[in-house]
This record gives C-alpha cells, sequence and structure tokens, in this order.
C-alpha cells in the first residue's frame, strides 16, 4: 500500500497546490534549452522544487539523471560521473535532463565540474538548493537562471488536506486540519506524513504532535524510504524517526531484502548501505561529526535503489543483531560486503564467510574483490556467528 506521499503526489503541472507560475517557467526554460547556463531552483523545502522537474520530465517525455553531491568525493571522480550522465546519448533518443538536488560546494574541485558540466552539456542542468546564497555558490549562480519556489499557502494546503481526509475518510474537525496545515509551515511533505500517521485529525491529536518534531514509529520511516522514490523524503523520515540513525541503518539492512526484488536493485541497495557504514565507522574513528551528512545520505539513498517502487504490504522485523548475538564490529563492514555481493541481509552473509575463504585462496579474481584488510577478517573467521 503506498504511502500519502505517493499516493496524493500530483501527476501533472496542473494539479499542483502551488508554484504553477514558477513550474510553467521551468518548463519553458527546458524545452527552450540553450547550452550553457543552468536553471537554479531554490526555496523552502517541501514547495515542490524536485517534483517540479519529475513533472516536467513526464510531461516532455524525458528521463531524468539525478546526481548527488555526496556521491563526490574528488575533481576527477565528480567529473566521471557526471560528464558520463551529461554526454551518452539517451535510450530511445530521449531527452534527458541532468538534476543535482540539494547541491551545495565542498571544494574547488566540485564547483570546477559543475561549471564544466553546465558549460559543456548537451542537456539542461537543473540545481535545487533551500539557500542558493551562500558564498560557495556564487559562481554558479552566474551561470544559472534563478526560481523562487516560495512556500505553500497556508489557505492552499489546508484545502488540500481536508481533500485528502474527505477522500480517506478520515474524521476531522475543521480547526485542527488548519492547525496542522499551519504546523507543517508550507512544506506539503512534513504535513502529508503528519497527516498518515494520525487515524483522526482532532484537536486533541493535533495537541500531540510538536512543531516539526513528530516522532514516527520506525514502519512508517521504512515505509517511505522503501516505498518512494525520493531522496528529501527519505531524509525527511529518517530525521523524524524514534530511532537514532545508527538504528535505522539495521533495520533498513535487516527488510532490505524483504521489500526489493530485483538482484539489481538489492545490489545497488546494499553498495548505499556499505557506504553508509564506511562514512559511520570514519565517524568513530577520527570523531568527525561533519561526515554524519554523508552517513544519513547514503541511508536515504537506499530508497532510489529501486528502479521502481514495489506495491503490496510487506512485514517488516526487528534487526537480527537485537535478538541474537550481534556480528562483531570487525565483521560488520565485511558482511555488508559479502551482502551486496550475494544480494542477501549481512546477517545471512556471515554464512558464506567460509565459502568466499575457500574462494580467495583458489580464485584471483575472487581476492581482487576484497582489501587487505577484509581478507585477514576472512581467514580469522572461525565458525558462525
Amino acid at each position: 500500500m503506498p504511502s500519502f506521499l505517493e499516493k496524493y503526489k500530483p501527476k501533472r503541472i496542473s494539479e499542483v497546490i502551488g508554484n504553477r507560475k514558477q513550474m510553467e517557467d521551468a518548463l519553458n526554460f527546458i524545452k527552450n534549452f540553450k547550452k550553457g547556463k543552468a536553471l537554479f531552483l531554490y526555496g523552502p523545502p517541501g514547495c515542490g522544487k524536485s517534483l517540479s522537474i519529475e513533472l516536467i520530465a513526464k510531461e516532455l517525455s524525458y528521463e531524468v539523471i539525478e546526481l548527488s553531491p555526496s556521491d563526490f568525493r574528488d575533481y576527477n571522480t565528480i567529473k566521471q560521473k557526471i560528464f558520463e550522465a551529461g554526454k551518452q546519448l539517451s535510450l530511445f533518443g530521449k531527452g534527458r535532463i541532468i538534476l543535482i538536488d540539494d547541491v551545495e560546494v565542498k571544494d574547488k574541485g566540485m564547483e570546477k565540474a559543475i561549471l564544466e558540466l553546465i558549460k559543456n552539456s548537451s542537456y539542461p542542468v537543473v540545481l535545487t538548493a533551500n539557500n542558493p546564497f551562500e558564498k560557495s555558490l556564487a559562481t554558479i549562480r552566474k551561470f544559472s537562471e534563478m526560481i523562487k519556489f516560495d512556500k505553500i499557502h497556508l489557505n492552499n494546503l489546508k484545502a488540500f488536506l481536508e481533500r485528502i481526509a474527505k477522500k480517506e475518510g478520515k474524521k476531522y474537525e475543521e480547526k485542527a486540519i488548519a492547525q496542522l496545515a499551519r504546523m507543517a509551515n508550507g512544506d506539503v511533505r512534513a504535513a502529508l506524513i503528519d497527516f498518515e500517521t494520525l487515524e483522526e485529525i482532532t484537536e486533541e491529536s493535533i495537541k500531540k504532535l510538536s512543531t516539526r518534531e513528530v516522532e514516527q514509529t520506525i514502519f512508517d520511516t521504512l515505509k517511505i524510504i522503501f516505498k518512494t522514490r525520493n531522496i528529501n523524503n527519505a531524509l525527511f523520515a529518517i530525521n523524524q524517526s524514534e530511532k537514532t540513525p545508527e538504528e535505522i541503518f539495521w533495520w533498513i539492512e535487516e527488510n532490505l531484502i524483504k521489500e526489493y526484488k530485483k538482484p539489481e536493485d538489492l545490489a545497488k541497495g546494499y553498495e548505499y548501505l556499505a557506504k553508509a557504514d564506511f562514512f559511520q565507522r570514519m565517524i568513530i574513528k577520527r570523531q568527525s561529526w561533519q561526515l554524519q551528512k554523508y552517513f544519513l545520505d547514503f541511508m536515504a539513498f537506499v530508497s532510489i535503489a529501486k528502479t521502481e517502487p514495489y506495491s503490496g504490504f510487506t512485514m517488516y522485523s526487528s534487526p537480527i543483531i537485537y535478538q541474537e548475538k550481534k556480528i562483531p564490529k570487525d565483521l560488520k563492514s565485511l558482511c555488508l560486503k559479502i551482502g551486496s555481493l550475494t544480494h542477501c541481509s549481512s546477517k545471512k552473509a556471515t554464512q558464506y564467510i567460509p565459502i568466499f575463504k575457500y574462494l580467495i585462496e583458489k580464485n584471483k579474481s575472487a581476492k581482487s574483490l576484497f582489501t587487505k584488510e577484509e581478507i585477514d577478517a576472512i581467514k580469522a573467521f572461525k565458525g558462525r556467528v
């Protein structure tokens, strides 16, 4: 069963509840694209920046190539990723839009690569940000057409929530709907998540919600990550969850195999989790809490690991590490990698370590899959966890 975020997402520009003029301006830019200039959409969270590109692409039958700054570590990596996207011919001759969501420039290498992409891409490049006026984005702004998205007006959001309440058969009070819309502060995504968590929309139920500090159950969090394909929605769910990011990591790891059915979706999901785990270990090792953003980002990227959302109900279960003996710290990353290679959970992957122990001794190709530290851990492994 799809979440309200998916169920009530507009299917065309005419269905949006705000910033329609801005979306039409963005559509005109993309239809009349001229090489050398990007489109820069900015405004508060949940106002429809990323959604507008999705709807425009649908209307024009374009493909959207999503790039995240968190993928990029140095100039050469950035250049390879974004120029592959910018230069490749689209399948079946479709047009393309290259989207860099929540753009932020960490260093000159990243800035240089993005500017070269803007100047050389055969396809329109679209950037989004909450605040585009940071000093690090100054040069990029000079090569961009800026479109400001406003937060959704209170009355529009209130009317939208009332329509959904009637459609879903939810009991509601007008004052409570207005209060819920006010709490969302123009963020449609936040309003829908709150709305779905409440059995009925009454003043009494609204009192239990504190402004943007609503705690979702872990099942709500997983539903948004697994059932949608939107990084911002996934990040929002992670930040609003009752669980810590570290706990959410293990809940995702445990239930990924239950939700994603295609091997390629599973492989991509485990790849993102392995990267998240890498940054978590760096945070602990170096006490570098500025890396927390990347830990959260790569967990959120699990939402776009699938080619399309899976329908149907999934029974989520708590991580085995809470039920049985924990996987030793030195094996966590190794088990995630083996899980990615074999399309299974890291707990299940421990059963395959003896097999890989044999393979790395007999097969050079198998050995090349692992670092020296991982090979040592495989060789030292005894029995099952």
